[in-house]
């Protein structure tokens, strides 16, 4: 990379963290591709595309901590094959416990499923009262209420983006939680 791009990236990083939309397009527009094509080297389509978004998502979030000095290529590129090797570790711990599971359920499935049932309802309620509010607010009023993205948007005063953020944020926490009912 030359100091050429580097020096407009510290003057793009300096007026994002000010609040520049304008900044964070050019950000946007300058990276996206790239780094999606980065991801696509770990990860399928969908899932390269989803961490892009997510780690772009974060920049925008995180805009006014984000360090004057930032390497904002090295930083990208870093926080994207970090997602996607994170995402990869918990696609093959959920894979093993669902052949556990199988195994567990095939032994005894009647007994087994009521008492599963009853405990993955505990289990749910409890996690959903360990989520931030944002996220717990965003996924009951779509799961449970069965409200649009965009119904809730508009009832939260919110972009339909932040309601996709949440959402997105929401469930991966609840799978975390739920690992044990994976």
């Amino acid at each position: 990379m030359t100091s050429t791009i580097r020096h407009k990236d510290a003057g793009l990083i300096n007026s994002l963290r000010e609040g520049s939309a304008y900044a964070f397009e050019c950000i946007f527009k300058r990276y996206y591709a790239q780094l999606y094509v980065h991801a696509k080297q770990y990860v399928d389509e969908e899932s390269a595309r989803n961490t892009v978004q997510d780690i772009m998502m974060w920049v925008w979030e995180n805009r006014a901590s984000l360090p004057e000095d930032l390497d904002l290529h090295n930083y990208l590129y870093r926080s994207v094959r970090n997602k996607c090797l994170t995402w990869l570790n918990h696609l093959s711990i959920r894979q093993r416990v669902h052949t556990v599971m199988e195994r567990i359920l095939s032994a005894s499935p009647q007994n087994y499923e009521m008492n599963y049932s009853e405990e993955l309802q505990a289990g749910i309620e409890s996690a959903l009262q360990k989520l931030p509010p944002t996220y717990r607010q965003a996924v009951v009023m779509n799961r449970i209420e069965g409200k649009t993205f965009n119904e809730i948007a508009s009832e939260l005063n919110v972009s339909v983006k932040t309601v996709e953020y949440r959402m997105k944020n929401g469930i991966q926490r609840l799978r975390v939680l739920l690992k044990e009912f994976l």
